[in-house]
């Protein structure tokens, strides 16, 4: 599948669902996005990738969801403009991730989760460019392997509230 758009290269209201295959999406917006219209309590705004090639560039957000992005599995190069993953959850548990972007390369609002605890095994990730590699209010790495390439914080927990305590 190859995609070439204006705006948003593949969007949606509830779900985009990549299980193989190859995909290609070069957006003036968002790469991939699945985000509900607001209001709408009915659509899930997830996305989810178990396998296949994924290439994206986008102006933009390289993949945004609305709730939450899955990786567990598949080669995923992003260049994007702004965030490459965007979303309040990301779970990154196996595959390639290469990105390059101009924010943060794996921003969640609320848990970014690496890994599988208790494994051995996991995803490998690359950020070769990056303002912040990973960020989220709460960061759990548990498995894999990862280069990153940051000119802020490579890895970041915080609320966006501008305020971090230490302790009890």
């Amino acid at each position: 599948l190859n995609v070439k758009a204006a705006k948003n290269g593949i969007a949606c209201y509830n779900a985009v669902v990549i299980n193989s295959g190859t995909v290609n999406v070069t957006a003036g917006n968002d790469g991939i996005k699945s985000s509900p219209d607001d209001g709408d309590e009915a659509s899930e705004g997830k996305i989810t990738i178990k396998g296949g090639t994924i290439n994206v560039n986008a102006t933009e957000d390289g993949i945004q969801a609305g709730s939450d992005i899955t990786v567990s599995g598949g080669t995923i190069s992003i260049v994007s403009g702004d965030d490459a993953f965007n979303a309040d959850n990301v779970t990154v548990t196996d595959g390639t991730v290469t990105i390059s972007c101009s924010d943060d390369a794996i921003h969640a609002d609320s848990t970014l989760t690496i890994g599988v605890d208790g494994s051995a095994s996991g995803p490998v990730i690359t950020v070769t460019k990056s303002h912040e590699a990973l960020e989220g209010a709460t960061i759990n790495l548990y498995s894999g392997t990862g280069s990153f390439t940051a000119e802020d914080d490579g890895l970041n927990a915080a609320s966006g509230s501008g305020e971090s305590s230490f302790g009890p």
